[in-house]
């Protein structure tokens, strides 16, 4: 399977926190990644650690994960 990035806000109350661990448990390899200051909106309102995460994490896997 390719790699999986999972963000979640900080600060979010519009999803629980299982449904984010759930998911990551579907996902092989996968990683949960927490976007401190962030409310369900991270993209609009974290945008430079949004995009930190993102590419750590396409550098990290490049290849594939594998």
């Amino acid at each position: 399977m390719s790699p999986a990035l999972i963000l979640r806000a900080g600060n979010e109350a519009v999803r629980e926190w299982h449904i984010a661990e759930a998911g990551l448990q579907l996902c092989d390899p996968g990683e949960l990644r927490i976007v401190d200051g962030a409310s369900h909106r991270l993209h609009l309102e974290r945008p430079d650690r949004v995009k930190a995460a993102v590419t750590g994490f396409l550098s990290r896997n490049e290849n594939g994960g594998g």
